[in-house]
């Protein structure tokens, strides 16, 4: 079994026992007890929202962002990013595009950080950016990025919209008024 370990230190122990011709259970056991087996790297953390009531108390303290897609003509969608203030509950970026990556999040990142801070760069204040978590926000580049313009992100509990009620709401009035214009056509 070692030499097989050896030549093949990744495999575990289903794929190693299908080698052996052996049962999976003693060959599970044994690689745990000699520390052998490969372990599953953890998780990452990421930093959630607190459950208290949500207040800001001066503009660009915190955005909240998130993605939808809204629908073009009778069978396009496209996604939309949007970006709003917390405090004064202003658009400040937004982004439309074919596909739903995280470029098309980080361009609405970066035209609310132009359009609220006159340039792009890293902000002086601590300023929060709450999101989902979505693929998008969560992926290696968008975090990347949010780190590298100096701020901090927080995510949702999952499954509570609510945490994140400012811009679900906003995002809902657009997804009502688009169904009002597909039953209109």
């Amino acid at each position: 079994m070692k030499l097989t370990l050896e030549r093949f230190p990744r495999y575990g122990y289903r794929r190693l026992a299908c080698v052996l011709g052996e049962n999976r259970k003693p060959i599970q056991r044994i690689l745990q007890l000699k520390g052998w087996q490969v372990r599953k790297r953890p998780q990452g953390f990421r930093p959630r929202a607190r459950r208290l009531p949500s207040v800001t108390s001066r503009p660009d303290e915190r955005w909240a962002t998130d993605l939808t897609h809204v629908w073009c003509g009778k069978d396009r969608r496209a996604s939309l990013a949007v970006i709003i203030d917390c405090c004064t509950r202003e658009i400040l970026g937004w982004r439309l595009s074919d596909n739903g990556s995280s470029k098309t999040a980080e361009a609405a990142l970066e035209e609310a950080l132009v359009y609220r801070l006159g340039a792009l760069g890293r902000v002086q204040q601590p300023l929060a950016l709450r999101s989902d978590n979505g693929l998008v926000f969560s992926s290696r580049h968008y975090t990347g990025t949010v780190k590298a313009y100096g701020l901090t992100q927080e995510f949702t509990t999952p499954y509570t919209p609510e945490q994140n009620g400012l811009v679900e709401r906003f995002l809902r009035v657009g997804n009502d008024s688009d169904e009002i214009l597909q039953k209109a056509h």
